[in-house]
């Protein structure tokens, strides 16, 4: 079975390119990533089964939220967040 890192990156598909796991995620385990239509950073945040079955629409929205006003979006951006909190619910 692949990694964690691999079935992420077939998760996502050629939008993002994972980079490699950043340490100290602590109940998540986190990951830089390539935005390759906008050619920057992110990090892709990945909760344990046990923990993403309880988390909800409303949490994850402010969650990127939040994230957003620390490092202002574009509009492509923030449809690519959008989309991908949709698609997890």
């Amino acid at each position: 079975m692949p990694d964690l890192a691999q079935r992420i990156q077939l998760a996502l598909g050629d939008a993002y390119a994972i980079v490699r796991e950043i340490p100290g995620g602590g109940m998540s385990r986190l990951f830089l990533a390539t935005e390759t239509a906008l050619r920057r950073s992110v990090v892709v945040k990945v909760l344990p089964p046990e923990l993403a079955s309880g988390v909800n629409t409303a949490r994850f929205r402010r969650e990127i939220e939040i994230t957003a006003q620390l490092q202002p979006l574009g509009a492509e951006a923030r449809r690519a967040l959008e989309r991908l909190a949709a698609e997890r619910n």
